[in-house]
């Protein structure tokens, strides 16, 4: 997962849950599918904006590489859960949807 820092200025999708690709630098100009959330984390409780990048499928290491996401479609809202469990029982769900989206054998 690469998680990016925001500065709200420059955002101009709404908060949520987005369906899109990546492409990373020295990759050979690959493209990957990504589920992609926009948001404040409301779950933990958290005030700062973030853009969290779950490449799917991608084993290898992102630190400090260059990285463009494109979006395709949105997902859902971000929500608040009642608890981490519920979180990641709902990201199991996106990755699901996320899988069909791209035709992605499970």
């Amino acid at each position: 997962t690469a998680n990016v820092d925001v500065c709200e200025d420059f955002i101009t999708l709404k908060d949520g849950v987005y369906l899109g690709n990546v492409e990373i630098n020295g990759n050979e100009n690959k493209v990957f599918p990504a589920i992609i959330n926009i948001g404040d984390k409301p779950t933990f409780k958290e005030s700062k904006k973030w853009i969290e990048t779950f490449i799917i499928n991608f084993r290898d290491n992102m630190y400090k590489r260059k990285i463009r996401i494109n979006f395709l479609e949105r997902l859902r809202n971000e929500i608040a859960f009642e608890s981490k469990d519920k979180l990641i029982s709902q990201m199991k769900m996106d990755l699901e949807c996320a899988k069909k989206y791209f035709k992605i054998k499970s």
